[in-house]
């Protein structure tokens, strides 16, 4: 039998935290639960979808996250001709390979563990499979942490969609599609400052292939998300911690974010991609999660204010003042009319710069060459 709980170490009952277990029997907090849906209409269709596929080799990185497991599911309903999936993590890869083998047994699925920051192993890998269609999902995506970590934040959400991208150039890939962020609009700290880098390389794909990026608000539910974190506050009897009632974000479900991404396939009229969507109160999400879940909380909740955290703001947008929205094919998605980004030898040679000052291990070097890069290039470009 377990033993009891020390110091708030988790047993198999919950995770207690000063003494107070997490309620196992308490539900997870869905997104149809608490927020309005975006119209579900497809400008391309299942079948539509399936037929583009159908002789083409998919090959989606970060495949095991939260976002990224969905999102191989869907692919496999697609029935590609190959589907190659990519995970730093041994137990998501493995978690995802029995996942498919029992939910689309048929369909040609490679799942592999490798580092997207490995140049190496990713030509071997593009030599290998030869990707038609690219979908980069694996990042660096909590805040707090990347700022403590911009080192590791801009070799794997930056320097690594280069050289994937660099790859799907050079071995004949039709499509490159980044997951974003709109932390990447008007950045406030490491994480925005790398994505946004991110997309402009995108951005800087030669033809034949096509660049395209979609930018994620919040997902919710997923891994790190403040949705879990309230859920586990609130269960725990709180207080729920918010950093300002102030505070708003975009969120999305994990079907609306996968959507995005399928749909963004067919998507011709832009190169940047978001959902159309209202930002949602952070304290009315929070009351809205404790009325919710008040039949599994220990007794009333509270909601206490901790203030901004580095390299966070109280609201966020889905494009920049100078990028202009356009209408798509799809009544729930938006593209964005842009302009030019930074030339490519720019990029490379700032990207060569910053990794320099990573090799010398100097983080507080490297988090201020992120931010005067950005800096830099504020001023609007023209084709």
């Amino acid at each position: 039998m377990p033993s009891a709980p020390r110091n708030g170490l988790p047993t198999r009952n919950g995770s207690p935290v000063n003494g107070s277990p997490v309620s196992t029997a308490a539900p997870l907090v869905r997104a149809a639960d608490i927020l309005p849906s975006v119209p579900a209409s497809d400008a391309m269709g299942h079948t539509a979808l399936g037929a583009v596929l159908a002789d083409r080799t998919v090959l989606l990185t970060g495949a095991g996250g939260s976002i990224g497991t969905q999102l191989s599911r869907h692919l496999a309903d697609l029935r590609p001709r190959h589907l190659v999936l990519v995970d730093v993590s041994e137990y998501n890869v493995f978690r995802l390979e029995q996942a498919l083998h029992r939910a689309a047994p048929g369909v040609p699925v490679t799942c592999l563990i490798a580092d997207v920051r490995d140049a190496d192993r990713m030509a071997s890998l593009f030599d290998t499979h030869r990707p038609d269609l690219v979908i980069h999902a694996a990042a660096y995506k909590h805040v707090p942490l990347m700022e403590r970590h911009p080192i590791e934040a801009f070799r794997n959400n930056t320097r690594a969609t280069a050289g994937l991208l660099r790859l799907a150039e050079a071995r004949g890939a039709e499509q490159f599609i980044l997951i974003s962020t709109d932390k990447a609009v008007e950045p406030s700290g490491v994480l925005g400052y790398t994505k946004r880098l991110a997309e402009w390389y995108v951005a800087s794909a030669a033809p034949p292939l096509a660049g395209k990026v979609v930018r994620f608000g919040n997902v919710f539910g997923s891994q790190g998300s403040v949705v879990p974190l309230f859920r586990e506050q609130i269960l725990r009897g709180g207080p729920v911690t918010l950093t300002h009632p102030a505070m708003q974000r975009f969120f999305m479900s994990t079907e609306e974010a996968c959507r995005l991404v399928l749909q963004t396939i067919g998507l011709d009229e832009a190169s940047i991609f978001v959902l159309r969507t209202e930002p949602v109160s952070i304290l009315w999400l929070a009351r809205r999660m404790i009325e919710h879940l008040k039949p599994w909380a220990p007794g009333p909740v509270a909601i206490e204010y901790v203030g901004l955290r580095p390299g966070e703001k109280l609201t966020e947008r889905l494009w920049e003042p100078e990028e202009r929205p356009v209408p798509t094919a799809h009544a729930g998605i938006l593209g964005l009319d842009t302009p030019a980004p930074p030339s490519r030898a720019d990029l490379d040679a700032l990207f060569d710069r910053i990794e320099a000052l990573c090799r010398s291990g100097r983080a507080e070097a490297v988090r201020e060459a992120l931010r005067r890069s950005l800096q830099d290039a504020a001023v609007p470009r023209t084709a």
